[in-house]
């Protein structure tokens, strides 16, 4: 497994060693010594899974403090273009942007700290967050065809 710096302090992308065989594939995606040698100490709380469509937007999610809470993603099916921002006010990279291709196929991570944004959009055939209006303000293109508001919280 390795710990690759991104451009935004405390952000990692994690590369895990990827065992293949007729079978499939094997990855170890989480292992709390090595997360801890690397700077992380990650306590697994909770786990979500979503599944999305491709085309499918979702954008920045993140929490405000003291709500705020590091995590690890990935995409365990097709390929998805995930941003990141750092919001954490006073950072040196405060505002800053970063993109990464996630996929089934390299079962790369991201690891963020708390105060990190983070969205994606399916470009695979499936893929595994709010507002449209923030990611085009990054300058990523993004070929939206069609625009389906989140009932849950009221988005157009």
């Amino acid at each position: 497994m390795k710990f690759l710096p991104c451009s935004i302090p405390g952000c990692l992308e994690i590369v895990p060693a990827l065992q293949r065989d007729p079978r499939g594939t094997f990855a170890k995606t989480f292992h709390e010594e090595l997360f801890a040698e690397n700077g992380i100490a990650f306590r697994h709380a909770e786990e979500y899974f979503t599944h999305s469509e491709r085309g499918v937007l979702r954008g920045l999610h993140f929490q405000v403090p003291p709500a705020a809470y590091a995590k690890t993603v990935c995409c365990v099916r097709g390929e998805v273009l995930d941003a990141i921002v750092d919001l954490r006010v006073g950072s040196p990279t405060f505002g800053r942007h970063e993109t990464f291709t996630l996929s089934s196929d390299t079962m790369k991570l991201l690891y963020l700290p708390p105060g990190i944004a983070h969205g994606f959009f399916v470009t695979g055939h499936l893929g595994a967050r709010r507002e449209v209006s923030r990611a085009r303000r990054l300058r990523q293109p993004v070929p939206v065809r069609r625009v389906v508001p989140c009932r849950r919280n009221g988005s157009r």
